[in-house]
């Protein structure tokens, strides 16, 4: 069970079936995490297949440099929700994306963070691409 936070807009690239990220935290261990709701709405017969392949992935890969999926949950399905449940994927919360780090004019990076973002990206990449994933860009 999850307490909600504030919402905030998602930085996300993949937008096929993801619409917001909530920032949460844990009732019983009181972990930050961050839930990103599933799109359901254009969806008429089951979960969305982009969600599927998106989970199926992430469950297998484990690394410092590739967001960790934690768990899928779910709201309960009643009458206020047209007995339709919302789909959450809990990730590790961060404080920042890189895409929002980037657009922010007042951020400046030393040419040491740089090579050190590259770094990870790249190991992160090398390591996706060594599990036979393909990324999009």
């Amino acid at each position: 069970m999850y307490i909600l936070g504030g919402s905030t807009h998602s930085s996300v690239v993949n937008y096929y079936y993801c619409r917001e990220v909530f920032k949460a935290r844990h009732k019983r261990t009181r972990k930050l995490v961050a839930l990103k709701k599933v799109l359901m709405d254009n969806e008429k017969e089951g979960f969305p297949i982009t969600a599927l392949r998106e989970i199926k992935i992430l469950q297998l890969l484990k690394h410092e440099n590739v967001v960790n999926l934690l768990e899928i949950c779910r709201t309960k399905a009643n009458h206020h929700n047209k007995y339709r449940s919302t789909f959450y994927l809990v990730f590790d919360f961060c404080d920042h994306d890189l895409a929002g780090l980037l657009s922010n004019v007042n951020v400046k990076f030393s040419l040491g963070e740089i090579k050190k973002v590259i770094q990870q990206l790249l190991n992160g990449l090398y390591y996706i691409h060594t599990n036979k994933v393909s990324a999009k860009y």
